[in-house]
């Protein structure tokens, strides 16, 4: 459960430097089991002020009993519009006092106007025990930057509290929650970065999945009628080299995408090495490496713990110890770019304006029956950008013919203005 507690503006420290804005977003406070989390509302820079970079300093002491004497799940959230957007990890170290600096500025794209932080440490320790937390966001102002974050798209995200994304199980696929995302590349960017985080956790499975099993992940786009993938790897081999030392516990050994004690590193794509900006719509997709199999685990009836399982291993059930479930925690976000910060956006309509989306077979092909504002516009296109019906809606559900084949398809709804306000992702079978 989620402890929200409000502190008033006037307790944050709004300073200006020249061109250096610094807020004081928590100071020293305490987290343990019964305090995990805390959120605070923040009031940064509007749209307008040109703000190029963004510096997060993320400080954890020790209360007079110690900090917790393992390595826990950190983050930082930014909640803006009724949604939830991790903008920070870091995986707190053994039972140790440390402090890090490092750049977010593609989420300078939320972080504007009034918005809450909310810090969690997934922590089990208490009776004097536990962190003081400070956190300060720092922001330069640069006029002559020429590029700034302006829109950000939450694309996959599970959270420190769970769900737990489970990976190597058929019966419980990762690709469940990793489907592929239908993107509107706007007019007005210039740029666009896809930002992945992702850490590996679980032990004692096959190849000692996922925190210390170095695989390939996998990064797709689609667009204009082509494919491209790109494979990269989250491996941390240098946690041996982490300034945050020395440690308890193994904090030396190799992790997937992180170290005890240290930031979660941010893979950042940018899809313009991919193609180019037409047409304006195109699937992304996140995978980690699909043949693996975690054969060690409870629902796998021809399990055996010698064959299939770590050395210390000896029962397929999962024990909260040295046998975990191999599962992954993500954080994946899509970021428009513009060579001015202030850009209207328009976001999506509510669901009284575009609702019951809804696909009807027929002996003679299929109809798309759309819900919509009447005045409103409605396209469906081929993935290559092929523009295949348009629509003005004139009743309360529009029936659209599509062809008698097999295939995705792009659903694109706009304002009676002409204004870009919905996308989705339509499969025909």
């Amino acid at each position: 459960m989620i402890r929200y507690v409000k502190l008033l503006l006037t307790s944050l420290v709004f300073t200006v430097a020249q061109d250096t804005l610094t807020f004081v977003i928590l100071d020293s406070a305490e987290i343990d089991v019964n305090n995990k989390d805390t959120i605070v509302k923040v009031v940064f820079p509007t749209a307008d002020i040109p703000v190029s970079t963004v510096f997060m300093t993320y400080e954890l002491g020790c209360m007079p009993g110690g900090c917790d004497p393992w390595d826990r799940i950190a983050a930082v959230y930014a909640i803006k519009g009724g949604d939830t957007v991790e903008i920070a990890r870091v995986i707190t170290p053994y039972n140790k006092a440390c402090s890090w600096t490092f750049d977010i500025t593609p989420y300078r794209a939320i972080l504007r106007d009034s918005v809450e932080i909310l810090a969690y440490i997934r922590t089990w320790v208490g009776n004097g025990r536990g962190y003081y937390l400070s956190i300060q966001i720092t922001m330069i102002v640069d006029s002559t930057a020429g590029m700034y974050p302006v829109e950000l798209i939450k694309l996959w995200q599970n959270y420190g509290w769970g769900p737990r994304w489970e990976y190597g199980n058929p019966n419980n696929p990762i690709d469940s929650h990793l489907q592929a995302i239908a993107v509107h590349y706007p007019q007005w960017a210039t740029r666009a970065s896809l930002l992945l985080r992702i850490t590996g956790h679980g032990q004692g499975n096959t190849n000692n999945a996922a925190e210390f099993y170095d695989n390939w992940h996998y990064l797709k786009v689609e667009a204009e009628g082509s494919t491209v993938v790109d494979s990269f790897r989250i491996w941390r081999g240098d946690c041996n080299q982490n300034p945050c030392s020395p440690q308890a516990g193994t904090w030396q050994y190799p992790r997937a995408g992180w170290c005890p004690g240290d930031w979660v590193r941010t893979h950042i794509f940018w899809l313009d090495s991919f193609w180019t900006h037409t047409p304006d719509s195109f699937l992304v997709s996140y995978y980690p490496q699909k043949d693996y199999v975690n054969r060690c685990r409870p629902d796998n009836p021809s399990c055996d713990p010698a064959r299939d399982c770590m050395p210390w291993v000896n029962t397929c059930n999962y024990d909260g110890g040295g046998h975990t479930m191999p599962w992954y925690l993500i954080a994946g976000h899509l970021v428009f770019w513009s060579n001015t910060p202030n850009v209207e956006v328009t976001k999506a309509v509510s669901n009284a304006e575009v609702s019951n989306i809804r696909l009807v077979h027929t002996g003679a092909g299929s109809l798309l029956l759309v819900g919509a504002k009447p005045g409103y516009i409605v396209e469906i296109t081929g993935i290559d950008g092929r523009l295949i019906a348009r629509r003005v809606v004139t009743s309360a559900q529009e029936v659209i013919g599509l062809p008698h084949v097999s295939g995705v398809f792009m659903l694109y709804v706009y304002s009676a203005e002409g204004k870009f306000v919905m996308r989705k992702l339509i499969e025909v079978w």
